[in-house]
């Protein structure tokens, strides 16, 4: 199950599956697009590298389509891929016709380190541009925490609900 806590609202909602291509809280962003997407759910072909595309350079360019069409509300992606941190950086995101739908574009990657002492690249700042619309939207990522030990209580929809984090 997927749940989302509002702080402004105090409320906690389930996101179910057949939601993952809604609006994620109004923004650009699907319930789908801020979830991972296993490796092995699609086929993937190295397009091109050493690719410079918005803040990053040296890119890998993979084309990457789902096995299966239905476990997906794209027809096909087009990431640009850091080198380095394997970190998507540019994403195209096609539609079921085959048409560009949306951008997804991260516009920095900060070096935090966690709690044990590990570093880690976090994107900071990601845009979603829906092109079909001609609209965007920002997310920017503060005050993250890396390493934290995170009692298993606090996970629940009560604990949720009444904002205690610690």
């Amino acid at each position: 199950d997927k749940w989302i806590y509002l702080p402004s609202l105090k409320s906690t909602r389930r996101v179910a599956a057949s939601d993952g291509t809604k609006s994620f809280v109004g923004t650009d962003f699907s319930y789908d697009d801020m979830s991972s997407r296993e490796v092995g759910d699609d086929t993937h072909e190295l397009l091109k590298e050493s690719e410079d595309k918005g803040n990053f350079k040296d890119l890998y360019v993979v084309e990457s389509v789902p096995k299966d069409p239905k476990s997906s509300q794209y027809s096909k992606r087009i990431s640009w891929v850091t080198k380095d941190s394997w970190i998507p950086t540019y994403i195209e995101l096609y539609d079921k016709k085959g048409n560009l739908l949306k951008v997804n574009e991260i516009k920095s990657i900060t070096k935090m380190s966690g709690a044990t002492g590990k570093s880690y690249n976090i994107p900071t700042e990601n845009v979603m541009t829906n092109v079909q619309k001609n609209h965007s939207t920002l997310i920017e990522m503060k005050n993250v925490s890396y390493g934290v030990e995170i009692d298993e209580s606090l996970l629940t929809v009560a604990a949720l609900e009444k904002g205690r984090i610690r």
